[in-house]
């Protein structure tokens, strides 16, 4: 799978079928056992529903690492100071190298939980996200980050229930390709200008 398409699902080990990053069976079952914890707490106790839970939540957090690292890089004063010369009439590019980059996000994705059309709870969970990008070099083309070279990612992901741990933070580092264009005419900054044509 390319690398553009990390998921935060996948850097969490909750993804069964991507090669080299799921968690152990081990720790799944675990995690397993933590979600049913989570639901008796919540008077669910008679239902089995952690795998149901896993399955949520690791829909909710198929989020692409790379649509994270752009709403973070939008906020960044020299990237939008590239991406404000950009317009549809002139081309304008730069590269920007950001050394031992670290990203830090935090999703809530929470189920409604009903039996027979009757609500039962709402559960919130919480994911904390940490990245670290070595070496990372941005190609911004008219306004859109439209290729990302680096060296490695490092990540740590989180989960929690009401503050309490659901499992072991989850910790990988992935050797990145020497650069990947990105899908889409890649990451917009702003302004209006329109996505460049990858050739």
């Amino acid at each position: 799978m390319p690398d553009n398409q990390l998921t935060l699902s996948m850097l969490g080990g909750l993804e069964a079928d991507a090669s080299g990053l799921p968690i152990s069976g081990a720790a799944r079952d675990k995690l397993l056992e933590k979600l049913h914890e989570a639901a008796a707490g919540e008077g669910l106790g008679v239902y089995d529903l952690g795998g149901r839970l896993l399955s949520f939540v690791g829909e909710a957090l198929r989020k692409p690492v790379a649509g994270i690292m752009g709403e973070v890089w939008k906020q960044r004063k020299e990237l939008r100071e590239i991406a404000e010369k950009g317009t549809d009439k002139r081309d304008v590019e730069g590269n920007v190298e950001l050394f031992d980059h670290t990203i830090s996000w935090v999703l809530h994705p929470s189920v409604e939980l009903r039996a027979n059309r009757v609500k039962l709870c709402t559960m919130t969970f919480d994911c904390k996200a940490n990245l670290k990008l070595e070496g990372v070099q941005l190609l911004i083309r008219n306004a859109w980050i439209t290729q990302i070279k680096a060296g490695k990612l490092g990540s740590t992901i989180s989960f929690e229930y009401k503050s309490v741990p659901l499992m072991s933070p989850c910790k990988k580092t992935i050797d990145l390709p020497k650069s990947f264009d990105l899908p889409g005419g890649g990451i917009r900054l702003g302004g209006e200008a329109k996505a460049p044509t990858m050739t």
